[in-house]
């Protein structure tokens, strides 16, 4: 790696080119964390770097970007796509039908606070530097829906509603769209707070699975999104210019971190009435569908 890139105040990208000479990868991304706070960074093209990650179609990162061409018809560099999971691919709000036999008329409530409190969860023990896995946080975020809504709920029946949330269904638009991006040679990520195996079982269940070539989880950095670590770390393992690696979610916090450490990033709204927030950071493209997503690349 060449000195310039990444460029951060005190040397860090001297510490980080050892780093990642050493394959320390979560020394490396905390090394260049700190360009995420610079307004103004130089970013140079990244050279290729001797990764090599298994895609589930048996290439390696580097080597499906060769094969499926790195430039649209414009000439310009064909985006890398990480895809976050939960909330964009998969629709963790479906668990309201599995909270039905505990909660009752309370289950689409339960379902909301679920999640909210899972995220909550997640960007405290992040600002915290108190990590357990995306799957801890989810069983408290349970425990505490529970309490709130005055609902009794066994170990058994934590450990079944646990257990039904590697087999969420996916959003309709999805595997659709996955269709058309896969077509049309995009190299396609699954990044996620929640582990490679969690998400593994998840994809798969989906039936999403096959058309990833890397699951990038945050669970190796012991932190979440939207850290910028997180998102550096994603540069170094997509093997690609970071002005080339889009985030496509629907979460707001993803697409401004994103944003935030120089990458592009397209907003999934899920929900019309959800506001984006009114910070400096704006999305790239906004979309209400994953179908609208190959149409809003090309533009770009």
């Amino acid at each position: 790696m060449h000195p310039g890139d990444f460029s951060s105040p005190g040397g860090e990208c001297c510490k980080a080119s050892r780093d990642l000479a050493n394959n320390n990868l979560k020394a490396a991304a905390r090394s260049f964390a700190p360009s995420c706070t610079e307004k103004e960074t130089r970013r140079s093209p990244s050279p290729k770097r001797n990764f090599h990650f298994s895609y589930s179609h048996g290439r390696t990162f580097p080597r499906m970007l060769a094969v499926r061409g790195t430039r649209m018809a414009n000439g310009r560099p064909k985006p890398v796509l990480a895809l976050d999971v939960y909330g964009t691919l998969i629709d963790p709000f479906r668990m309201e039908e599995h909270l039905r036999a505990d909660f009752g008329a309370k289950a689409k409530e339960a379902a909301e606070l679920w999640r909210t409190k899972q995220l909550e969860y997640s960007f405290r023990r992040a600002l915290m530097k108190k990590y357990l896995n995306f799957g801890e946080c989810t069983a408290q975020a349970l425990r505490f829906t529970a309490a709130q809504l005055g609902v009794s709920l066994s170990a058994e029946a934590q450990a079944n509603l646990l257990a039904q949330y590697p087999q969420l269904p996916p959003y309709p638009d999805a595997r659709a769209a996955l269709d058309e991006l896969s077509a049309e040679g995009y190299a396609l990520a699954a990044f996620s707070n929640g582990t490679e195996s969690a998400v593994r079982k998840s994809l798969e269940h989906a039936g999403l699975l096959g058309y990833f070539g890397k699951i990038v989880s945050v669970d190796p950095l012991h932190t979440f999104k939207p850290d910028p670590v997180v998102y550096e770390a994603l540069v170094v393992e997509m093997s690609a210019p970071r002005e080339t690696v889009w985030v496509i979610s629907s979460n707001p916090f993803d697409v401004i971190g994103a944003k935030a450490c120089g990458l592009r990033a397209a907003w999934v709204q899920r929900d019309p009435k959800r506001i984006f927030d009114p910070w400096e950071f704006a999305a790239d493209a906004t979309v209400h569908s994953l179908a609208e997503l190959k149409d809003v690349l090309v533009s770009q």
